[in-house]
């Protein structure tokens, strides 16, 4: 390929690993290796999904009632909580976590601060810019569909979610913080 680094010419050291490498064949998994659903009926997790949604997100703005207030670079939104399926009775697992994919960068939805409650389940609040309400309705929508022979979409995203409620500014900070103490001057 033209331009190409040519990267014969170089003489660096190596790590090498031959003392710590042990061949060994394939070994078949020991058990079964599907994944039991979380879930009975997909449609029906979904459309509760949409309802906790929708009842979390307060009504947009109207318009003539004057512009909200622009942070520059961020797009108006809201703060709300999501929750995880708590475990099932006699559950190995040490935790329900929260998916690790679940923002949606191209949308500005991210999960902004995340934690674990005591019954081993997990809350995060979630940024959800106001023009991107729909397209997370349709995704939540699209999840809760018969996929036919196709997988499931978003089924990683959504299946361990158990509910979202409104969230306040304060849930970005981590329980105990005192806002109540003397005013200190600090730099970010």
């Amino acid at each position: 390929m033209a331009g190409s680094p040519n990267y014969d010419a170089r003489e660096l050291r190596h790590i090498d690993i031959a003392m710590w490498r042990e061949p060994t064949t394939y070994a078949f998994p020991s058990r079964k290796q599907t994944r039991k659903p979380l879930r009975a009926a997909y449609d029906e997790h979904a459309a509760g999904l949409l309802g906790f949604l929708a009842a979390a997100l307060p009504p947009l703005p109207d318009p003539l009632d004057g512009p909200r207030p622009a942070l520059e670079g961020l797009s108006p939104g809201v703060l709300v909580v999501m929750e995880t399926r708590p475990l099932d009775e006699g559950s190995t697992s040490k935790a329900a976590k929260l998916p690790a994919g679940f923002d949606f960068p191209t949308q500005d939805i991210v999960v902004l601060r995340s934690e674990r409650l005591d019954d081993r389940t997990e809350a995060a609040v979630v940024f959800v810019p106001d023009d991107a309400r729909p397209f997370l309705n349709a995704r939540i929508a699209a999840y809760g569909q018969d996929p036919g022979n196709r997988t499931r979409p978003d089924k990683d995203r959504f299946e361990i979610i158990e509910r979202f409620r409104s969230a306040e500014t304060g849930a970005l900070f981590a329980p105990g913080t005192d806002f109540d103490g003397p005013a200190t001057w600090w730099e970010l």
